[in-house]
């Protein structure tokens, strides 16, 4: 019997075909594609079919999961997600391997604001997304990483970490998961050898506020072993992707970050990574270029620095753990260049010995203004003393004088027989006066 290739084609080809499209939906995502391997040292990300930077569309009749495995059972995953769909064209992630394990996302459609962060208890993520017949969008775009606690004892008391040449990881409480209220963390990152200390930042996600001030939840990356306000390299109060990856060489041989947290509004926190380097001693020592498109400014004392980078001269990465390209890493992962800061263990109170010149300067413009001051108001003073003096010694003296009223003797207190015997006096000299013919006036009484 000779073989009938358009037999066996409809035998093994259309079955094949049912399979992949029933229902009326496919995925055009290759097999291949769709099972992912989360890193612990960088964010990476996948989309739906067509996203294009969220300007695209995705595929009608549209089944598609995607496998995302953290590759070591002792991390867990974060995911953001940013979505834009037709409702009911729906998004679900599950917290393990297939649609069985625990619903972390049950069927999100719509347009998300913001990214909504997700977390799993073990290795694995299943993300799962449909689409009907009509109204195609542009789907979603998912940044994961994979990770665990990695805080130690750092918020019940100050924890010192040894910084090797291999990467070590350091978070806040519970990462992935939310952290905890009311923390208050420090640690103390050391390579103990002289070597700087180099961190790269891969998540932050704090509750938001206003980055100047930072009243709620905050963390602070310090270049040296004190929290001083000339050695503060980052202070961070923002929810993700405000601020993507970013890596910073330290000047001296520790690295201190704190993290404190209020009663209410818990987010992911931080995720960081801390290696030991050698800076290299002579000019011949092999560097790479990374160009850098950003500004940043750094405080050192009173004096605000600006460092523009081009391109900015890093040390091979040596670990078996390189940091690898993805698209947060390109646009954003960046160095940091500040002033060398020393601060004192226990710092005198009133001492000018290892103060900078702009610390002097600073004092002696204080001093001389408040010097000033002083003068002013005592010349004032003196001033307005002598004018009042002055003032009354000119004033003329006014004197008042008081006229004098004659006494006048009430006339009821005159008793009724003495103006009686007046009465009589005066009618008799006044009857004399007539006889003689002389005319005498007499004084009237009062």
């Amino acid at each position: 019997m000779l073989f009938d290739g358009t037999k066996w084609l409809q035998i093994v080809f259309i079955p094949l075909v049912f399979s992949i499209t029933a229902y009326g939906q496919s995925c055009t995502v290759p097999a291949g594609n769709r099972n992912i391997t989360a890193s612990r040292l960088v964010m990476s990300s996948f989309e739906s079919p067509n996203y294009n930077q969220g300007t695209g569309s995705y595929p009608s009749n549209m089944d598609c999961g995607w496998l995302i495995d953290t590759g070591d059972d002792s991390l867990q995953l974060l995911l953001f997600i940013t979505y834009d769909t037709q409702c009911p064209d729906n998004i679900y992630i599950y917290d393990g391997v297939d649609e069985t394990a625990t619903v972390l996302a049950n069927g999100l459609c719509g347009k998300s604001s913001s990214p909504a962060s997700y977390s799993t208890s073990q290795r694995y993520a299943y993300v799962r997304m449909t689409s009907d017949s009509t109204t195609e969008k542009p789907g979603f775009h998912i940044d994961y990483v994979a990770a665990n606690d990695s805080s130690g004892t750092g918020c019940s008391s100050t924890e010192t970490l040894t910084a090797t040449e291999s990467y070590s990881y350091l978070t806040t409480p519970e990462f992935p998961s939310q952290y905890t209220s009311s923390s208050d963390c420090r640690w103390a990152l050391s390579s103990g050898t002289g070597d700087v200390v180099e961190i790269t930042v891969i998540v932050s996600d704090v509750e938001d506020d206003n980055p100047n001030s930072c009243d709620y939840d905050v963390y602070y990356i310090f270049d040296g072993a004190y929290k001083c306000e000339h050695n503060e390299i980052r202070k961070v109060c923002q929810e993700y992707p405000a601020v993507l990856s970013y890596n910073y060489t330290s000047n001296e041989d520790t690295v201190t970050v704190t993290f404190k947290s209020d009663s209410s509004v818990n987010r992911r926190g931080f995720l960081l990574a801390y290696r030991s380097i050698t800076l290299p001693t002579t000019a011949s020592s092999t560097t790479e270029s990374t160009t850098v498109s950003s500004t940043y400014t750094s405080t050192a004392s009173s004096t605000s620095t600006t460092v523009t980078s081009e391109s900015t001269t890093v040390k091979p990465t040596t670990s078996s753990d390189p940091i690898t390209t993805n698209r947060q890493s390109t646009d954003s992962l960046t160095s940091y260049t500040t002033v060398v800061c020393n601060c004192p263990s226990n710092p005198p109170e009133k001492s000018t010995k290892d103060r900078s010149s702009t610390d002097i300067t600073v004092s002696l413009e204080v001093f001389l203004g408040a010097v000033g001051v002083i003068i002013f108001i005592f010349v004032f003073t003196i001033t307005t003393a002598v004018c009042v003096v002055k003032k009354k010694v000119n004033s003329p003296v006014k004197k008042t004088i008081t006229p004098v009223q004659p006494f006048r003797a009430p006339v009821n207190s005159i008793k009724k027989q003495e103006v009686i015997v007046n009465v009589k006096k005066l009618s008799k000299q006044r009857k004399l006066q007539t006889q003689s013919g002389m005319i005498v006036r007499q004084p009237q009484p009062w």
